[in-house]
């Protein structure tokens, strides 16, 4: 049995910690000491990362494991960087996506650091799954995750669906990407869901559109009206509020 290790050359696109485990598998594999251990990672540099080794003092394999990461980890700099970078793939699994920007910020010292990893994770996600998460309201990253992957398995069909574009949630062939109606995602889950947390998103939805209409309604009562009282008419067009509280009502 062997163990495959690339060589690691210290480019921004490489995790230094990746390349210590994959080491560290391969001196447990085949009981090596420290001093094998290092120097099989130093026949496996390349490029500035084996530039950096060749200058170094001697050092024993932790110290080696903590230089290589403080010299080639990710900067704070770089992790916002890399955080404002990194979006979901077009076939790229919600806990995939956000392992990755955990992977990111590993040695972040944010303390809000969940806040942080929510905005981003949010930011990044596709157009479908973003309007979806969006209308939940999630407060951490966490819950923002666990909404994107009922999403997912809600409508894309799961995990694998949403990754091969499996037509199983559409009825038919699905499009390469699946998309679903541009209706508000709110709309579109009245009628597919007893979720309390969207009976919720409706009502909020509902009030919404009264206030909207009342400040019309206010708006419209603050302007001088030289008009008769009797000669008064309703707009042409209908509240929108009241119009769709009796959609609602006769569903």
């Amino acid at each position: 049995m062997q163990v495959a290790v690339s060589k690691f050359s210290g480019s921004a696109k490489e995790n230094p910690e990746t390349f210590i485990r994959t080491v560290e598998s391969a001196k447990g594999l085949y009981s090596w000491g420290d001093a094998q251990a290092m120097a099989f990672a130093g026949l496996h540099l390349k490029g500035k990362a084996l530039d950096w080794y060749n200058i170094q003092e001697p050092m024993t394999w932790l110290r080696f494991k903590k230089a290589l990461i403080g010299r080639f980890g990710l900067e704070p700099s770089r992790m916002l960087a890399a955080l404002t970078k990194r979006v979901q793939g077009e076939k790229e699994s919600v806990r995939d996506y956000a392992d990755a920007l955990c992977t990111l910020v590993r040695h972040s010292q944010d303390p809000n650091l969940q806040s942080t990893l929510r905005h981003f994770f949010m930011s990044g996600l596709r157009e479908d799954v973003q309007r979806f998460v969006k209308t939940r309201r999630p407060e951490t990253f966490e819950a923002a995750v666990a909404e994107g992957e009922y999403f997912e398995d809600t409508f894309l069909g799961g995990v694998a669906a949403a990754v091969s574009g499996h037509p199983s949630a559409w009825g038919k062939e699905a499009p390469a990407t699946p998309i679903l109606p541009t209706a508000t995602p709110a709309k579109v889950l009245r009628n597919s869901t007893n979720d309390p947390v969207d009976s919720i998103t409706r009502k909020l939805e509902k009030l919404s559109l009264l206030v909207h209409d009342l400040r019309l309604y206010l708006a419209a009562d603050s302007q001088p009206d030289d008009r008769p009282a009797n000669t008064w008419e309703a707009t042409a067009r209908p509240s929108v509020a009241r119009a769709y509280l009796a959609e609602d009502a006769d569903e």
